[in-house]
């Protein structure tokens, strides 16, 4: 369909196409609701006070009172939430240090790493990492305020504001002491016996003014933090007597909400309780920066202004906009200063500027042209990047009756004496602020200027009043280091010229009630599910904290393409389109044979002689174009791939193409760690994406469809040295899927695979997870023109990663260096999480082909799986768990945690187990015994490798940790597989570490290592956890779940015991014996009992070779858990040489009953 064809296509509220069939993706409109309880506050407060010490009844009680009687605005009991006193306190976090022997070996690692920095610093990038710099994260750490991709601002949990996101790159941590709110109480009506302390626990360690000028007098101890993401509540039992304050904050992130999850806003409301019988009169001011906590913020030019609003049938909202000068990053100032010098720094300049094109290789050699004119440096510029994008704050109130009194003060120099101590002065002690001037003046550098917004209250005994404030911003241009800039997401209703912030807080004032609502209606179906356990509902909701905090991006569009590429597969000024780009297809094929990389096999040993060359068409059974063939009486109509993505926008379901779901929905990406920059990737993505699907579906989505078009591309010329090993390897080769989509630091979008630490292209777990990621959304969404697009990548992805199938016998091999998300621990050989994610994402091709009526091409892929599937249990399946690998390497045989991550997807997807479900029930319950309970009793999480005699895997740095998002991706296969028991105690020392020991809540790191010293704080993986959530809901019967909610159900060996028991008993003789000793919990089982009992059973002399054999036959046949248990539990005592024990174990299990 050419472009002047194409289908007007309706707008949503939420900028996406309105399906010509089914109900708008938007919420519905709610009718006005109460802000706040007028009935049951006294119900959450007793909640606060009581919650650590109660019963399971009393918390049943208070369940069932809260889900009958409460309103939006009420927290929930406190069991169900993260909860704090004020006055409490967590020790510093420590990050982990490498041990002697680990740096010795990551030596090189480390100075090419160093070298690295340095470089992409001068030349005015950011590098992806800096584990030299030490993070200024800590313990203090808030429900972030905002919603995706628009940028953050985190509101501690102690009051204070001590981590924003606005900026890409690394986070700013500095806290900002001007802001947050202060009250003041009064029984004059004129205020002058007032008393008044800022809402922050503990006097300010920067702003030493401050700390003197204004009063610091919460003690702690009657103050409580609730955080529940994206609201939270702080009631305050202080200031004063008979009064109690409490404060519910609000960002209106819902799911299946594609509009105002985008905004860069939140509310505040403040309820006032007077308990006393005597009325009494409340300030309450909000003091905000006119700046971010950087440098920028005291080198001048900010001024702010007051404004007013009428909202018809709400009241009306007063504000001050705190404008911001903003100025370009530092490397755009460099290029800036050297204008008008000698040419030798304008060809250096224009230098810096070329470099953002190339690779950190080849821009060495770049030269300038002796021609360039400041009027060619300043458009470069501007193009690029500046001077300088827009940034609006603004804080503004409702007042929504006439006694309420509202204030402001726009001119507060924050870091000078004289002027805090008038603002406070008139806070506490008078009724009103200064209210001039309405504009303040520019200020001069060295100066920091905020504003105040005050509202003043009178409350009657016994009775309450709410006041409801509002933060927002309007920043409508995230711009990366590249200087190549895109328009957020929200400017599709707010405009892109930066003045929009006074709608942006009105608009929050008046919808604040209806949002709120829907995410109450969200997290009341969890919260009231009586068989889920409390930490885990309020773990499940606070690590979503991250699709906003984690420096997310969320585009509508990038700058200069607001008409779209003047060429088919070109930009306007004649550049080449990213790999990522709406419509974007690389060049047409030379052969239908796949293009292997210099050095790799030229066929594939696998899918080569199975899967044939690539066909120019698709059989289908979903388009317009077949259901006209079939009306002509063809049954299986062949559809030709180009003209099937040509020939219609939406199927008969509505489902949007690709180009269209860019159009409509932009680009998503957040951060892998707020330490590691890279955007979206996509073997973290892998776990974290199961909150996307079951959220923000369409989100997912658009990721995918990244990579698909990624996967395909081949357009990078730029070699560079990794830095793990010192080798050289190309960027991006054709058909792997990549890493990442790109550094902010650099330019993400047109050039991914950022991260240079290993050869990604090689690795074996990239293109799995992508065919499994597809399937699953897939599922999910039902979304057939999904995966019609994405197919193609689906199928050379699979193709290109089998050729590390070396020995033809379907399972992919590793290569002896870390080439999968664990990248500092190598495999070498079938591996059990390489080859299990293998299999299940072969099985997941072959679904799509019948998904896609490509039947041939489903049994072609059957074979392959079978042959797969024979090896990687004939090769790791040692009779209890499966091995790490197959190499000669000491410990080829450890328990790896993640060892079951394929089996959980494709159980997940709705795909046949990759092998028989006991050896997945063993395997779990094995990590359940090892990794979980011999460390620290997992109240940690389970570490990463453990050996079979118990003790550490001590291989690396990673096998020596626990990582928080594989441990909730593990229970959840736990889970799926029956072990709910084991699942919920595997995923709880994860919590258990993160909001209750440590204090990493709102910002769980990937990883901590014995002693729980984190690395990589903030990360994107323990999203993971809504993979528990979806099996939870989509593969636990409601027999077991209730029985779980009893306590009623046991653990797998526990079960697994009582049945081997009863086998005993009915056997009889010294059956019964051995039966009796376990019954009795008669362990460790002696040695003269063991032998009294080979010695009184019958064995075939043709396998009664030795001891060890002897044993395993006595034993194997009735009761392989007891064998099981004496070889790991009685080794010494048994005296069974541990070089047997692999062919014990095995013979027991192919002889189990």
């Amino acid at each position: 369909m050419s472009g002047s064809e194409k289908k007007e296509v309706r707008i949503d509220v939420q900028g996406l196409p309105v399906k010509e069939s089914g109900p708008s993706l938007a919420p519905k409109k709610k009718s006005a609701v109460n802000r706040i309880s007028t009935q049951h506050s006294l119900m959450r407060m007793n909640a606060v006070t009581k919650a650590t010490d109660m019963n399971e009844e009393e918390k049943e009680d208070l369940l069932s009172l809260w889900l009958e009687k409460h309103t939006p605005g009420d927290a929930p009991p406190t069991n169900l939430t993260w909860t704090r006193k004020l006055g409490d306190a967590f020790a510093p976090h420590q990050e982990f240090q490498v041990s002697t022997a680990e740096g010795l070996r990551l030596a090189g690692l480390g100075y090419r790493m160093y070298k690295y920095i340095q470089k992409e610093t001068q030349q005015g990038r950011i590098p992806i990492m800096n584990p030299f710099k030490k993070s200024a994260a800590g313990p203090r750490m808030g429900v972030p305020v905002g919603g995706f991709g628009s940028g953050t601002i985190n509101r501690g949990w102690r009051g204070d504001w001590g981590r924003n996101y606005l900026f890409q790159g690394f986070p700013n941590y500095n806290i900002v002491d001007i802001n947050g709110f202060s009250v003041s109480t009064s029984l004059k009506e004129d205020g002058s016996d007032g008393s008044g302390t800022v809402m922050t626990y503990g006097k300010p360690d920067n702003n030493k003014d401050m700390a003197k000028t204004w009063k610091y007098n919460l003690n702690g101890d009657t103050s409580y933090y609730q955080g529940l993401y994206p609201r939270a509540w702080t009631t305050y039992e202080e200031p004063g007597s008979n009064l109690s304050l409490t404060c519910r904050q609000m960002s209106p992130v819902i799911p299946g909400n594609y509009k105002e999850t985008s905004f860069p806003v939140g509310t505040f409301v403040w309820q006032v309780e007077n308990y006393g019988s005597v009325p009494k009169y409340v300030n309450i001011m909000f003091s905000f920066l006119n700046g971010t906590g950087d440098p920028n913020d005291s080198q001048g030019g900010h001024f702010n202004r007051h404004f007013t609003r009428t909202i018809e049938g709400v009241g009306e909202v007063e504000g001050v906009a705190l404008h911001h000068q903003a100025r370009p990053n530092e490397r755009i100032q460099r290029i800036l200063k050297d204008l008008g010098k000698a040419d030798a720094a304008k060809a250096a300049a224009l230098k810096m500027l070329k470099a953002k094109d190339v690779g950190e290789d080849e821009d060495d050699s770049l030269t300038a042209s002796t021609d360039v004119t400041d009027e060619d440096l300043k458009k470069l510029v501007l193009t690029s990047g500046g001077p300088a994008d827009p940034l609006v704050l603004g804080i503004a109130v409702l007042k929504d009756s006439d006694d309420m009194e509202v204030s402001y003060e726009t001119n507060l120099i924050c870091n000078d004496r004289k002027s805090l101590g008038k603002v406070w002065d008139r806070f506490e002690k008078s009724t009103r602020l200064s209210c001039t001037p309405d504009i303040s003046q520019p200020t001069a550098k060295g100066q920091e200027v905020a504003a105040c917004i005050m509202v003043r209250v009178r409350v009657p005994a016994q009775s309450k009043r709410n006041v409801t404030f509002t933060l927002g911003w309007d920043m409508p241009i995230v711009r990366f280091n590249s200087g190549r800039g895109y328009y957020r997401r929200y400017t599709k209703w707010y405009g892109r010229d930066g003045n929009a912030v006074e709608k942006l807080l009105c608009d929050a004032l008046e919808n604040d009630a209806g949002l709120e609502q829907q995410i109450d209606e969200w997290q009341c179906e969890i919260l009231g599910d009586r068989n889920l356990p409390d930490w885990y509902k309020q773990a499940l909701f606070n690590e979503l904290y991250y699709l906003a905090e984690g420096g997310s991006v969320w585009t509508d569009g990038e700058i200069g393409k607001e008409d779209g590429p003047t060429t088919p597969n070109g930009e306007p000024g004649g550049r080449r389109r990213r790999p990522t780009d709406p419509g974007f297809r690389p060049p047409a094929k030379e052969s239908n044979r796949m293009t292997m990389v210099a050095g790799a096999d030229s066929a594939s040993p696998v899918l080569g002689p199975y899967m044939g060359d690539i066909s120019p068409g698709l059989t289908l059974n979903f388009s317009r174009q077949a259901q006209e063939q079939r009306r002509a009486g063809k049954e299986n109509p062949e559809v030709d791939t180009e003209q099937y993505i040509e020939s219609y926008v939406k199927d008969d379901e509505g489902d949007l193409d690709c180009d269209e779901a860019y159009e409509h929905l932009g680009q998503f990406g957040y951060l892998e760690s707020m330490e590691y920059l890279m955007v979206n990737t996509y073997d973290v993505h892998f776990y974290a994406s199961w909150a996307l699907i079951q959220n923000w579906p369409l989100l997912d989505l658009t990721i995918q469809r990244d990579f698909a078009k990624s996967t395909l591309y081949d357009d990078y010329d730029i070699v560079w040295k990794t830095l793990h090993s010192g080798k050289r390897a190309r960027r991006k080769v054709k058909y792997a899927v990549p890493h990442d989509l790109g550094n902010p630091g650099d330019d993400p979008w047109y050039k991914v695979n950022s991260y240079n630490i290993q050869e990604i292209n090689s690795w074996k777990d990239l293109n799995c997870k992508f065919a499994l990621q597809v399937w699953r959304d897939y599922q999910v969404t039902k979304n057939k023109k999904f995966l019609f697009e994405c197919w193609e990548a689906v199928e050379e992805g699979l193709k290109y990663v089998s050729r590390f199938d070396k020995d033809g016998d379907g399972l992919i091999e590793n290569e002896g260096f870390p080439d999968q998300t664990y990248d500092t621990w190598s495999a070498l050989g079938a591996s059990a999480y390489s080859g299990g994610l293998w299999l299940a994402a072969v099985s997941s091709a072959a679904a799509m082909c019948r998904e896609m009526n490509m039947e041939g091409k489903a049994q072609r892929y059957d074979e392959l799986l079978k042959r797969a599937k024979e090896s990687y249990h004939d090769k790791l399946w040692n009779g209890t768990y499966f091995n790490y690998d197959t190499s000669d390497n000491p410990q080829h045989d450890s328990i790896m945690a993640d060892m079951c991550c394929g089996q959980w997807w494709a159980r997940a997807c709705g795909l046949d187990p990759i092998d028989a479900p006991e050896c997945f029930q063993s395997s779990l319950s094995t990590i359940h015994k090892f990794n979980v309970k011999k460390f620290r009793n997992g109240e940690c999480g389970p570490m990463n490798g453990m050996r079979p005699d118990g003790k550490i895997d001590q291989t690396c740095l990673q096998s020596v940790e626990v990582w928080t998002g594989t441990a909730y991706g593990a229970a959840a296969a736990m889970m799926q597989e029956g072990l709910l028991v084991e699942g919920f105690e595997t995923a709880y020392g994860i919590a258990n570490v993160t909001y209750n020991t440590v204090g990493y809540m709102y910002q769980t790191p990937e990883a901590w290592d014995s002693q729980c010293h984190y690395r990589a704080i903030g990360y994107m993986r323990p999203l993971a956890i809504w993979g528990m959530q979806y099996a939870w809901k989509n593969l636990v019967t409601q027999e077991q779940k209730e029985k779980f909610g009893r306590g009623e159900l046991k653990t797998f060996a526990d079960t697994e015991q009582e049945r081997q028991i009863k086998v005993l008993q009915q056997g009889g003789g010294g059956m019964g014996v051995m039966a009796r000793a376990a019954q009795s919990q008669l362990r460790p089982v002696r040695k003269d009992v063991v032998a009294w009992c080979v010695k009184e059973l019958k064995l075939p002399d043709d396998v009664a070779h030795d001891y060890e054999a002897r044993l395993a036959t006595a034993l194997g046949v009735a009761c392989v858990d007891d064998l099981r248990w004496l070889i790991e539990e009685d080794m010494d005592t048994l005296e069974i040489p541990t070089v047997h024990k692999r062919k014990i174990m095995t013979w027991a299990s192919k002889n189990k009953p």
